[in-house]
């Protein structure tokens, strides 16, 4: 996924200066949210919404805006320009490796963070740990997915008696001189064997410093599951923490991947009537794992039951004739099918 640069070697002074500032200038959650929220104009009304009866006044445009969703609030948006948000992201890594920090500050920031984005992460975790055995979580630690990459770091901290999961695997776009891969060399991957707060910590913060100059959209989830499945051989199935709103690049490796993926998918396509990227669909059919979103687990994405609705992100779709349609809804409909199972 592209990446605005985010330096993290500053000099201690710079350093202070940097986490006074962040801290004096970022809003409370209540003054951010009053600011930037868009009301909706009307309620819509709760009808599935169809190619032919789709009539948005003006299409979603990635280039310009950013979506970014707040916990607990389904029937809002905040809508930043992509700068606006990328300056958010820095000021936030700037601050969480500054030296005048203490470390207890830091990772109390980092717990909040994560709470003030949909808990997509979190949630589905903690919804299917115990339905998995013996795992891997595969995390992509790509900018754009901070947030969500804050939250595996909250979750693991809060369930370190958990025996399910054996070790974490972050992994970026870029070599180990930080250099973008493009499919030409290895990249570089991030391991977590020990269930330590501080080595999780320091593992997270080296990998988001390495993923400074990845640019291309399209990320190595492929190899980051073949290297999981070389350096955790008796790992039973892997956890894939993926960005929804990104391709897959080495899809040709797929038949390499030997073992069950489960993909828990971190936001939106930003495309309409499309609730999941095809790649990610492809992996768990070929690989007979499932697909989690925020409120749902799809166990078998080919046995969907017709007209049932689900959340990505902030959208919900309605799946019909074999395939998922953007709607209206506000909120969850009543009496709607669940997910097949």
């Amino acid at each position: 996924m592209s990446s605005k640069p985010l330096s993290l070697n500053q000099t201690s002074s710079e350093a202070e200066e940097t986490s006074i500032a962040t801290t004096n200038n970022l809003p409370s959650r209540h003054e951010y949210i009053k600011r930037n929220t868009e009301e909706p104009v009307s309620k819509l009304g709760e009808s599935p919404v169809f190619p032919e009866l789709y009539n948005e006044t003006q299409e979603y445009n990635e280039q310009t805006e950013t979506e970014i969703k707040l916990n607990k609030i389904t029937n809002k948006r905040l809508i930043f320009n992509d700068n606006l948000a990328n300056d958010l992201a820095e000021k936030e890594i700037r601050f969480l490796s500054a030296s005048a920090v203490s470390m207890s500050d830091k990772i109390s920031r980092v717990r909040e963070l994560g709470k003030t984005y949909e808990l997509t992460s979190y949630d589905a975790l903690d919804r299917n740990i115990d339905k998995w055995n013996n795992v891997v979580i595969v995390c992509d630690i790509t900018s754009t997915m901070f947030p969500y990459t804050t939250q595996v770091f909250d979750w693991m901290n809060e369930n370190t008696k958990n025996t399910s999961i054996k070790g974490i695997v972050f992994f970026t776009d870029c070599d180990s001189l930080g250099r973008q891969t493009r499919g030409r060399i290895p990249a570089k991957m991030f391991t977590v064997r020990k269930k330590d707060e501080l080595v999780l910590w320091d593992t997270m913060f080296a990998a988001i410093n390495n993923t400074e100059n990845n640019k291309d959209k399209p990320e190595n989830n492929i190899e980051a599951l073949l290297y999981a499945q070389k350096h955790f051989p008796d790992a039973d199935e892997f956890v894939m923490i993926a960005d929804n709103s990104t391709q897959v690049k080495d899809m040709k490796q797929l038949s390499k991947v030997k073992k069950k993926v489960h993909i828990i998918l971190c936001g939106e396509t930003f495309e309409k009537n499309l609730a999941f990227q095809t790649d990610y669909v492809q992996i768990a059919k070929k690989t007979k794992g499932t697909i989690h979103t925020l409120e749902d687990d799809i166990d078998d994405i080919t046995k969907v039951k017709e007209m049932s609705v689900v959340r990505v992100g902030n959208i919900y779709f309605r799946f019909h004739k074999g395939k998922f349609y953007t709607t209206k809804f506000l909120s969850r409909p009543n009496n709607t099918h669940t997910l097949g199972k």
